[in-house]
């Protein structure tokens, strides 16, 4: 169960009783994601709390680069699946750069899409170019194409970025595709 539980988690950042519950996507008792936590600290099994509550946990990161590495070559099919569980989680409490980010690892374009949508615009008031550029790039042109407030950051960014003539005919595109007068 251990091994199994720490294989599973490799994918995430930042560990937390519930979000691990989640992404392993088993029939749990309610706590025992939280209980495995301090069970592998209490182990030494290079965990690290993160706060003084210890609800937030990380691997230590050459463990975390190994796990992950496990995953990947043994394990290849599963990765999109456990990305896809964390997302959804990461949706259900908030925290919807994690969701984007997770749903960009799963390849689920269209989630990724929807996720940036609902904070695409406190990114641009906080700043935040750079993920919304990181973001964007990641995204296959057909999804930025079906979704206009998408296309709209596309734009956007090509403009800020000082790729004007781009930018003018991006908006154009726009304007055609999706019949905006």
């Amino acid at each position: 169960p251990v091994q199994h539980f720490l294989i599973q988690t490799a994918i995430l950042e930042r560990l937390q009783g519930s979000l691990c519950e989640a992404v392993i996507g088993e029939p749990n008792e309610p706590g025992s994601g939280q209980v495995m936590l301090e069970r592998l600290e209490k182990a030494n099994l290079f965990l690290t709390p993160l706060d003084d509550e210890r609800q937030w946990y990380r691997y230590h990161q050459l463990f975390a680069e190994a796990l992950h590495h496990y995953l990947h070559r043994m394990r290849p099919a599963q990765v999109q699946i456990l990305h896809q569980r964390a997302s959804i989680w990461y949706e259900q409490h908030g925290l919807l750069h994690e969701a984007v980010r997770h749903a960009l690892k799963a390849t689920d374009f269209e989630r990724a899409a929807h996720l940036m949508e609902q904070v695409g615009n406190s990114l641009v008031s906080q700043g935040e170019i750079a993920t919304l550029q990181h973001w964007m790039a990641a995204l296959p042109n057909e999804v930025v194409r079906s979704h206009v407030e998408i296309s709209i950051w596309q734009g956007w960014l090509l403009f800020v970025s000082g790729n004007y003539d781009a930018a003018e005919r991006h908006l154009e595109a726009i304007e055609h595709r999706f019949d905006i007068n």
